[in-house]
């Protein structure tokens, strides 16, 4: 009997933290009965959209598959609120809080809604604004500058909250568009800006922190149920040791890629205290919006600011 090919898939280049980590799950499987692995590194060199992943795994089109799970927050609202603004700073919190409660929670209802079933939450690490018009230290900094967000309601509500113009783009969309000169800002991970060649086009880096991201990793039921028990049982456990990886890989990735960046022309300016004092109060009402738009329970499972 042919074995069974698992295909992995992604949105980011062979030295992204996630392709590494995919890697990971790759080099764990190795030599199970029965299996192969192929990686998809990145879907949308095939002309796919990033936000196509979710349904490429539930339909079982990809064995596994990861999203910024801020893409997500259709399918599951309650994914809004790992989108609260200027209120997670520490991974050393963060991840034990969210592995032990909202983690569980969120696989718990992605199980009820259907096919998808959440394997990991991967970390897509604090994300920054940058900008190829001029740094970004206040509101007024912001205001009249298109800045490229992940196309949901959130991230639109959010950065008109800071003063930009969004402009929603699916990742797919994004580079091209920024090359063109359609967008005068960005806002992403450090590990993305380098990926992206972000810092080829904009030089001015606010090192913000406005959110922390957290990527999704799914497979679908019918894929686990047609494992066996043993080839189950790997798969779940070489899932598990990527997820500590990958997690280390951005940490990692955060502390090298400010030297590389200034290398590359980069100009780096860190909120001060009293600056993210002003953003936080911008988007405040965007964050009291989520969280009321859940029981308190539910609220009371994420990570402490």
């Amino acid at each position: 009997m042919a074995d069974k090919v698992l295909r992995f898939g992604g949105y980011q280049g062979p030295l992204s933290v996630h392709t590494r980590a995919l890697r990971v799950i790759e080099r764990e499987l190795s030599g199970t009965p029965g299996l192969k692995v192929e990686i998809v590194e990145n879907v949308t060199a095939a002309g796919r959209k990033a936000g196509e992943l979710a349904g490429m795994a539930e339909s079982g089109e990809l064995a596994l598959a990861y999203i910024a799970a801020s893409y997500l927050v259709d399918r599951i609202p309650e994914v809004a609120l790992l989108d609260l603004p200027f209120t997670f700073t520490d991974r050393a919190k963060i991840w034990p809080s969210l592995d032990a409660k909202f983690g569980p929670k969120l696989a718990e209802l992605f199980a009820a809604q259907g096919q998808l079933r959440l394997v990991g939450l991967w970390d897509n690490g604090f994300r920054h604004i940058t900008s190829g018009v001029r740094m970004v230290r206040t509101p007024e900094d912001a205001a009249g500058q298109r800045i490229r967000t992940m196309p949901t309601d959130v991230a639109k509500k959010l950065f008109a909250a800071m003063g930009f113009t969004p402009v929603p783009l699916d990742v797919a969309e994004f580079p091209g568009a920024m090359a063109a000169g359609r967008l005068d800002a960005q806002e992403n991970p450090l590990t993305n800006s380098w990926g992206f060649n972000v810092y080829k086009y904009q030089k001015y880096f606010t090192q913000s922190a406005h959110l922390f991201g957290a990527t999704a990793v799914f497979t679908s039921a019918d894929l686990l149920a047609d494992l066996t028990p043993e080839q189950r049982r790997r798969f779940e456990a070489a899932t598990a040791v990527a997820t500590t990886a990958q997690r280390g890989f951005a940490a990692a990735e955060d502390d090298a890629l400010r030297d590389r960046l200034i290398a590359e022309g980069v100009q780096f300016h860190e909120l001060t205290a009293a600056e993210r004092v002003r953003f936080a109060a911008a988007t405040a009402p965007i964050g009291a919006e989520i969280k009321a738009s859940f029981p308190p329970a539910v609220v009371a499972l994420l990570p402490a600011p």
